[in-house]
């Protein structure tokens, strides 16, 4: 716990700026995974070989410490420890979401350019899939997606070898992925590819505002119960510290 409290806290201090290109990279390097894992299917046609490339995106978030709006929901930790205020966490949050939102919309736009055609259907067929799914089952899958985000996050975090850290960030990220949990960010990168697969620059907007709508919302408010609420309060709670502690 310690050891996350610190990197806490060094997080939330950060720069807006700093924060800004940190979010952007990381959003950049969870859409890379999800290319990677879209090819690996194309190659493989396994979900299981998908699955285990799909973390490649988180484990570059963690090994260049860059700002990933799911992973930060553990940033919770460092406010009940009284060390920050919940200002901080709040801009930390939003400016990564966004942050991350532009990141995974140039990959979409550079996967709708080099992609092969399997993949652009792939593409299409993910975001229309998520697009079709009830909302409840979003924010439930949502949740429990960010309890292996955080989990490997966390785990990654505190390790103190890389080999440590890869090993953390990879089982968790690829459990989700197998599981077909939803991921905002992710998501973010399979709607922008979809997108800018449109015929018309209107019906790419149009996609990209239902998508909002239907899936980012209720999916970045399951990542958030799941991250903050059930992940990083309760291993505050479990950890044996008070609830909470006053800055």
């Amino acid at each position: 716990m310690d050891l996350y409290l610190q990197a806490g806290i060094k997080k939330l201090s950060k720069s807006t700026l700093t924060l800004w290109k940190g979010a952007i990279f990381a959003g950049m390097f969870i859409a890379l995974g999800g290319y990677a894992s879209q090819i690996a299917t194309m190659e493989t046609g396994s979900k299981v070989v998908a699955s285990c490339v799909f973390p490649v995106g988180l484990i570059m978030v963690v090994l260049t410490g860059s700002e990933l709006f799911t992973g930060n929901n553990l940033l919770i930790i460092p406010v009940l420890a009284g060390k920050e205020d919940t200002k901080s966490l709040l801009r930390n949050l939003c400016l990564s979401w966004l942050g991350n939102g532009i990141g995974a919309l140039f990959i979409g736009l550079c996967a709708a350019y080099i992609a092969p055609d399997e993949v652009k259907a792939l593409l299409q067929q993910t975001a229309a899939a998520k697009m079709s799914a009830p909302v409840p089952t979003l924010f439930v899958k949502a949740i429990l997606c960010n309890i292996l985000v955080c989990v490997a996050v966390y785990g990654a975090t505190t390790a103190t070898e890389t080999a440590g850290k890869l090993l953390a960030a990879f089982f968790p990220t690829m459990a989700f992925v197998l599981c077909g949990f939803e991921h905002s960010i992710a998501n973010m990168y399979y709607f922008a590819g979809d997108a800018f697969l449109s015929s018309s620059f209107g019906e790419g907007v149009s996609k990209l505002m239902a998508a909002l709508l239907h899936n980012l919302i209720p999916v970045t408010a399951g990542n958030l119960v799941g991250g903050v609420l059930i992940v990083g309060c309760g291993l505050w709670l479990a950890s044996g510290q008070k609830w909470p502690a006053k800055a």
